[in-house]
């Protein structure tokens, strides 16, 4: 059953880069920014008033993105 085995690949290497994602986000390595719409996303905000906004959305995604991959997991036969 290749399905489901690739669906719970997916699941952890998606978990990772979003992990990977989250640790440069911390030591603020922004040399690959430009590679990402996210950036974008946020609103290209400067200054530390409100970087508790995106701080807080990167980790309800990678939380939903977990509780995802432990769902795939228990439904994957065998």
């Amino acid at each position: 059953m290749i399905g489901p085995l690739m669906m719970c690949v997916s699941a952890v290497i998606l978990l990772a880069g979003m992990l990977a994602g989250i640790v440069k986000g911390i030591k603020q390595d922004f040399a690959l920014a430009p590679a990402h719409a996210h950036l974008n996303l946020v609103g290209g905000l400067k200054g530390e008033s409100l970087v508790g906004i995106p701080i807080a959305g990167s980790l309800i995604v990678v939380a939903a993105m977990a509780l995802f991959a432990v769902i795939v997991f228990r439904a994957a036969p065998g």
